[in-house]
């Protein structure tokens, strides 16, 4: 195993630049994997934050700038500044935490100072679909390309890995999958909204957190929806994310005529005030679910009704901590809810339980397991670079004495 390295983060996650945060918390995990490391956060904010030390190891730095995607070509200046020196760049490997602006940030320091690159890939980037459709397809391409620049990629996807598996050469040892966390002590914290509050006439708040694409299935809370509704007039569907379904979607609740009980609202970095609101968490997609949603609802104490999906099917007992249903059983899903609503106790054991499971299945040794993936995923990127450059040396056409005399 390779010693301890040094690197440089690339993030978009301005949270992390507020002290005592969840984000700090994050990056606090990553500087035992290097003798130094430096964050470099994309920020279009205008309050200035400083370069500021956080323990031995890390170093926490904004790179400002009027758009994200102006502060990632700006971050190639301030690498220059802050971490070239002794005519080279001081950090062994550059890591991008997302494959948008992060991640252009990274490829251009890589490429310019030849270092190895690392990007994370999530399942389905909160970024990427808060975006409009034009901009969303822009990124999807930038996205596309600068994964295969990467050296190595992680993902939290054993669907997404295996997909990067056949596209990329010797996907195989260069993508790895990352378990899961969940904050647990981010989804117990006070709400900041009231979303109950705003919306006073659901007296039950069905919610679904994903980007509006057909991959998600989100069509089918629409028509749970309408069914719930022929029981119970007072129920609401909260959907969180933007996506190319949007305007569809909501064409298909007047058709049903729901469309009074369904609100779209924009994606929101911290959903624990939606998850703490909803009284149902609903899970519709047919592959997999978006992201860490379900358990962040699960923890945040949400009654989770799915389908038989991704760590749904790992970590819920049907009737015990949660429901399963078919991808396409509405009927399933619309008897599910009548019979919660109409046993509240029930709905109070399950989402108790629920919640028990998630702190038990999400706990510290997942968190460590994660960073040892990364530390993986950074010795990869490593040795691909290392192996890319002795072979493009070794390719070189050397022009001899004898050869030139041939030419003439």
């Amino acid at each position: 195993m390779r010693e301890s390295m040094d690197a440089l983060l690339i993030t978009g996650d301005e949270d992390v630049l507020h002290e005592g945060s969840a984000g700090e918390a994050n990056v606090k995990e990553y500087a035992v994997l290097g003798k130094h490391v430096v964050v470099f956060v994309l920020c279009t904010g205008t309050q200035r934050a400083r370069l500021r030390r956080v323990g031995e190891t890390l170093w926490i730095m904004p790179v400002y700038g009027p758009s994200r995607l102006f502060a990632a070509v700006r971050a190639l200046y301030v690498a220059r500044r802050e971490l070239y020196f002794q005519r080279k760049l001081q950090v062994d490997l550059i890591d991008a935490c997302d494959p948008f602006e992060s991640a252009l940030a990274a490829w251009l320091i890589a490429l310019r100072f030849n270092r190895p690159l690392h990007i994370y890939t999530p399942l389905y980037s909160g970024a990427h679909y808060a975006r409009t459709s034009a901009a969303s397809y822009i990124f999807k391409l930038l996205s596309r390309f600068l994964i295969r620049k990467a050296d190595s990629i992680s993902t939290d996807s054993e669907h997404l890995r295996a997909s990067l598996v056949r596209e990329l050469p010797g996907g195989e040892s260069r993508t790895f999958v990352v378990p899961r966390f969940v904050n647990i002590v981010a989804q117990k914290q006070s709400p900041a909204v009231d979303v109950r509050e705003k919306y006073p006439q659901f007296k039950i708040i069905l919610l679904s957190v994903r980007p509006l694409e057909r991959e998600y299935n989100p069509e089918l809370a629409i028509h749970v929806l309408a069914g719930v509704l022929r029981m119970y007039k007072f129920a609401g569907l909260i959907f969180v994310g933007e996506g190319s379904l949007k305007r569809s979607l909501g064409t298909l609740a007047q058709k049903l005529g729901v469309k009074e009980h369904v609100i779209f609202e924009p994606w929101e970095v911290d959903l624990t005030s939606y998850y703490k609101a909803a009284h149902i968490f609903l899970e519709t997609s047919h592959e997999e679910e978006y992201g860490n949603s379900m358990l962040e609802a699960a923890a945040a104490s949400c009654t989770v009704v799915s389908t038989n999906i991704g760590f749904a099917a790992a970590f819920i007992k049907n009737g015990e901590n949660g429901y399963i249903c078919g991808a396409h059983d509405t009927s399933c899903f619309v008897k599910t809810i009548i019979s919660l609503i109409n046993h509240p106790e029930v709905r109070e054991s399950i989402r108790l339980n629920g919640m028990l499971t998630t702190e038990s299945f999400m706990g510290k040794t997942e968190r460590k397991s994660h960073i040892e993936t990364v530390r993986k995923a950074w010795e990869a990127a490593i040795a691909h670079f290392q192996s890319h450059t002795t072979h493009a040396a070794s390719q070189q056409i050397h022009i001899y004495p004898q050869d030139e005399g041939r030419s003439k």
